[in-house]
């Protein structure tokens, strides 16, 4: 079995890799798609660390992990869409 503590060590370390690659692609004047890939990567970088951090410490195993985990995924991206649709509805009212 996998100590819990660990795996999200693991997992935290692997994003800010991403993301620290992400960087360098996006700094690197050599090649457009690693550009637009970095962009994606510091993105998903940062979204994935930051809900990852929301879920709580606590948590005994990694099914228990994996759950909380989708769960707050779930929350945040209601939250985003709802405010996407949101300023689709209003932009066009604030233009005229």
């Amino acid at each position: 079995m996998v100590n819990i503590v660990r795996l999200r060590k693991i997992i935290e370390e692997t994003l800010i890799i991403i993301g620290i690659l992400g960087i360098i692609f996006v700094f690197q004047p050599i090649y457009i798609a690693l550009y637009s890939l970095g962009w994606y990567m510091i993105l998903f970088a940062t979204l994935a660390y930051v809900i990852f951090t929301i879920v709580p410490a606590d948590i005994s195993t990694g099914k228990k992990l994996i759950v909380e985990y989708l769960k707050v995924l779930l929350i945040v991206l209601i939250v985003v869409i709802v405010f996407i649709l949101f300023s689709v509805y209003v932009a066009p009212q604030l233009v005229y």
